[in-house]
């Protein structure tokens, strides 16, 4: 009996502990949540900063590549000393700083072979000497900022932002910076080409400047506005200017059909515009990362001081169960322990508050004599129902660790060398009898499959991860020349006639020739999703693995280019049925894969799984459903 006084007192100032306990766990998780996001800010802040000095540095070097240049071959009569001087302003800006990152390596080599260079310019003499120094000096200038570009890359691709308009402010930058180098490239080559010294293929040099300048343009299209109208309207007057004034005059200097000052000129203006546009992208990268920051600061702030609150709600409410409930109720207990017992002189607990313990003490002096008869049932059903109780919650746990371990099989959402893949898999139950894999073979190609076993629950997952397994070995030890055809029968051959059979689709994709191939055994037909919009189903059924052993498949071939994707999904999905009964459908499916195929993967993922819910009605599934989706990237992606 005195377990008992013990289990009743523990387990209210338990529970009472636990669920205060549990509340500061979670408080504890977002204050450390913020402050990782406060460091990840300030991370990014101060890469973002060597990136602009990066960027200043390889602008103010790619200037005085192209005077220096023009001053030796006599193009040019501009004084290159302030030149230098802010080339080796920037560059003390950013050698200062104490960095262990890729830019200021880079930057120190640039330094030193930047003054070896110099050197040799200023020693240059005679015709032949100016020449040969002009041609190192541009050569060397075009790969020193070639390497500041890396350089920046690389720092960018270490701390990519998670905010979208940081991440296009980023990539603008690079634009115009990309767009400044070639224009000064282009005005460089048509200078020498009007002096006569640009050689034979300066018109040639100067198109393919054109076509970079082109795609540089087309990106600082992309949305602009976001950042501000004063940017917004910064690109539109600098791609005006360039496609109707500069365009045309550097054509008629190239084909000799006008002078080139004009389109000297020009590129002195547009220089000065795009000089102005980076001036602006770079404020307003600063200020968006600035007032992140300041929002990941008081996040941090926020749950910090909700910690400490409650700690303090959690003792409190220690003391109050403990003085209004654990307290009365023990010393109740006790009395009627007493009387129980036959000890008829008992005193029961005073108490002047009119609550429960009142009307318990009260109970006691008119069913003390059913007391124990009382006791004694309500032990044995609190006992069946703990049982019960544990037996459904090791259940649960059993159910959760099977739901854990299958989990562990699916990829996460990756990028395959030039092909990415994203999936949505929701089991109706704890675990499901839906699998997918997502593998890049040593030979570049890249296996994928997604099976649906009949049935549901523990039967149909302990299929799904036999199933898992046995494709994924067959894959793997596939021999040299066996088809997926071939391989898809030896499975289905191979298949146990006391298992459930299932649907598959087993392909492999080239992301190097963007061919790809499949095998569709009784699965729902793939969606092909092209770039410009297009969707189309591939295939037309197939026979489950497991039905007829002996039954033959075809392979469908189809083509996967940069921004194509192809969408796999069991029929959870299109057989899902609304309040009415109704299934979802292909149809349904295909409409909404359409009306957002031009959105990102993420997107339509997002977009599927809001449709899904909504016909339901309601967050429960009655059959699983897994979303396979495998994107060929375009080649600035893969960059």
């Amino acid at each position: 009996m005195p377990l008992t006084h013990l289990s009743i007192r523990n387990t209210l100032l338990g529970l009472t502990g636990f669920l205060g306990g549990a509340l500061m766990i979670v408080v504890a998780v977002q204050v450390l949540g913020s402050m990782k996001d406060r460091r990840e800010m300030d991370r990014l802040v101060a890469s973002n900063l060597l990136r602009e000095q990066l960027a200043q540095m390889a602008a103010a070097l790619a200037v005085e590549r192209s005077e220096t240049v023009l001053s030796l071959a006599g193009s040019s009569d501009i004084y290159v000393v302030p030149l230098r001087q802010a080339t080796d302003h920037r560059i003390a800006a950013i050698t200062q700083q104490d960095d262990d990152g890729q830019g200021p390596i880079e930057v120190f080599s640039i330094r030193d072979e930047l003054a070896q260079h110099r050197a040799a310019v200023d020693a240059a003499q005679t015709p032949e000497e100016r020449a040969a120094t002009a041609a190192a000096f541009n050569f060397f200038g075009v790969s020193a900022v070639n390497r500041l570009s890396a350089a920046r890359i690389a720092l960018l691709v270490r701390e990519q932002p998670a905010d979208p308009v940081t991440a296009l402010a980023f990539s603008l930058r690079s634009q115009a910076s990309t767009l400044l180098e070639y224009l000064i490239r282009s005005r460089t080559m048509l200078a020498l080409n009007a002096a006569g010294r640009a050689g034979d293929n300066a018109s040639e040099e100067i198109q393919r400047n054109a076509v970079r300048i082109d795609t540089a343009l087309a990106v600082l299209r992309g949305n602009p506005e976001l950042l501000g109208s004063e940017i917004a309207d910064q690109v539109q007057a600098i791609e005006w200017r360039y496609y109707a004034l500069y365009r045309p005059a550097e054509v008629a200097a190239v084909q000799r059909t006008g002078a080139a000052d004009p389109a000297l000129a020009e590129a002195a203006v547009l220089q000065d515009g795009l000089r102005d546009l980076l001036a602006l992208l770079f404020s307003a990268s600063r200020a968006q990362l600035f007032e992140l920051r300041a929002e990941s600061i008081q996040r941090s702030v926020f749950w910090s001081s909700l910690f400490f609150l409650a700690a303090l709600a959690v003792v409190a409410s220690v003391l109050v169960v403990r003085r209004r409930i654990v307290t009365p109720l023990s010393e109740l207990r006790t009395a009627m322990l007493e009387l129980a017992e036959g000890r008829q002189g008992t005193a029961l607990p005073a108490s002047t508050r009119q609550d429960e313990m009142t009307a318990m003490t009260d109970a006691l002096r008119v069913f003390r004599a059913n007391d124990m008869r009382r006791r004694r049932l309500q032990d044995e059903r609190l006992a069946l129902h703990d049982r019960l109780k544990e037996a459904y919650r090791q259940l649960k746990l059993d159910l959760e660790a099977a739901a854990v371990v299958q989990a562990t099989l699916l990829p996460p959402s990756a990028r395959l060398g030039g092909l990415s893949f994203y999936s949505y898999f929701r089991p109706s139950r704890f675990i499901a009898g839906d699998t997918f894999n997502v593998v890049r073979r040593s030979d570049g190609l890249v296996d994928f499959f997604e099976i649906d076993v009949a049935g549901h629950g523990a039967p149909a997952a302990l299929i799904s991860v036999a199933s898992h397994h046995s494709i994924a070995q067959a894959a793997l030890q596939r021999r040299a020349g066996e088809g997926l055809a071939d391989l898809v029968a030896s499975i289905n051959a191979e298949w146990p006639d006391s298992f459930p059979y299932f649907t598959m689709i087993l392909g492999e994709i080239d992301p190097a020739s963007g061919k790809g191939r499949l095998v569709q055994a009784g699965h729902p037909a793939p969606l092909l999703i092209v770039r410009t919009g297009d969707v189309r189903e591939i295939g037309d059924g197939g026979l489950p693995v497991g039905i007829i052993p002996h039954a033959t498949y075809d392979v469908i071939e189809f083509d996967l280019r940069p921004g194509d994707r192809l969408l796999l999904y069991s029929d959870g999905l299109t057989e899902a049925e609304d309040l009415n009964g109704q299934f979802f459908s292909q149809e349904r499916l295909i409409e909404i894969v359409t009306a957002h195929a031009h959105d990102t993967t993420g997107a339509l993922i997002n977009a599927l799984d809001s449709a899904l819910r909504n016909w339901r009605g309601s967050g429960t599934l009655d059959d699983d459903v897994t979303v396979l989706i495998l994107e060929a990237e375009v080649e600035h992606e893969r960059a």
